[in-house]
């Protein structure tokens, strides 16, 4: 049948694409917010959001950046960029740039520590963006690292000291270039042990000596049912 007014997506859903927040402008195209005349709207984060200035509407302190290996001719860079999710412009994202010596090393960024109840649900979600500038072939993910204690110095490990549910992660690979891509992740319950945790994001090398980049913005790890 016909959608009338409304955008029939390739799965036969009727849309409106001028409003509908999950599907803003275009079928897929989720926005942190609303969605106004098919364009993502400026947005200010929840107040359950755990994530700490999850929008980059301040700079880019809370974040400490490290490599996953510390092996020569590798880089790793996470600041402060203007370019927003929601083309807001106060707010911005975290670039990150990341060069490895091989394909698949990982640079990483760290944000600040927050509690967390194993009692309890959690969302968590991001928004990622790969320009095609350079021919970057860099993949991203993001997550949370569980700890033990509340200040987040002891990583949460097994009796056999391996992972134990350490982090929940999400990957996106640099497949749509130079447009933001939702991630997502519903109802994650945190491991027994588990007293705090921290959101990360990585860029992974997807060539030796190339340098991979990615934007992160809108990110959140909230209480279900919530969202940024």
């Amino acid at each position: 049948g016909s959608c009338c007014a409304f955008t029939r997506c390739s799965d036969g859903r009727c849309i409106n694409t001028a409003a509908d927040p999950m599907n803003c402008g275009t079928c897929d195209h989720a926005c942190p917010g609303t969605c106004s005349g098919g364009a993502c709207q400026c947005v200010t984060q929840s107040p359950s959001n755990l994530v700490a200035d999850g929008g980059f509407n301040g700079d880019a302190a809370l974040w400490a950046q490290q490599s996953w290996a510390d092996l020569a001719g590798q880089s790793f860079s996470a600041s402060r960029d203007s370019l927003d999710s929601a083309g807001c412009s106060g707010s911005g994202s975290l670039l990150c740039k990341y060069k490895g010596p091989s394909a698949g090393l990982v640079g990483s960024a760290s944000g600040s520590c927050f509690p967390v109840a194993t009692s309890s649900s959690y969302n968590m979600g991001a928004w990622i963006y790969f320009p095609s500038a350079g021919g970057n072939s860099a993949s991203a993910s993001v997550g949370v690292e569980w700890y033990t204690d509340s200040i987040c110095t002891t990583p949460l490990t097994n009796s056999a000291g391996g992972a134990d549910g350490v982090s929940r992660t999400l990957e996106n690979r640099n497949t749509v270039s130079n447009t933001w891509q939702y991630v997502h992740m519903e109802d994650i319950v945190p491991p027994a042990g588990a007293k705090a945790g921290t959101f990360f994001v990585t860029v992974i090398a997807g060539a030796a000596g190339q340098e991979g980049q990615a934007y992160f913005d809108s990110l959140y790890f909230t209480p279900a049912p919530g969202r940024f």
